[in-house]
């Protein structure tokens, strides 16, 4: 299902993006195979932005990690459940 919606969105023709919208896609995707694999959002922040940053964010900082986590498993689930077709149209 994941590769299905990378094929869509990284390689049809028909969808066009610019590379900042296209490395966000890509990260909801990796958030969603991360939460259906049964990562913890923690762990899914590690593997987006690396250890160190989520080390500092997590429990010191103002929690922008942990809501960053949850809209991009949201929006990866939003897209797997037919969202995508919304990218197809533009």
């Amino acid at each position: 299902m994941i590769r299905d919606l990378y094929q869509i969105i990284f390689k049809t023709r028909k969808f066009k993006t610019n590379r900042v919208r296209q490395k966000r896609l890509q990260e909801y995707l990796i958030a969603l195979d991360a939460d259906l694999a049964g990562l913890s959002y923690r762990e899914i922040a590690i593997r987006l932005w690396g250890e160190s940053l989520v080390i500092e964010d997590w429990n010191g900082g103002q929690g922008h990690l942990k809501n960053r986590v949850r809209r991009y498993v949201a929006r990866g689930h939003y897209y797997m459940n037919g969202g995508y077709l919304d990218l197809l149209k533009k």
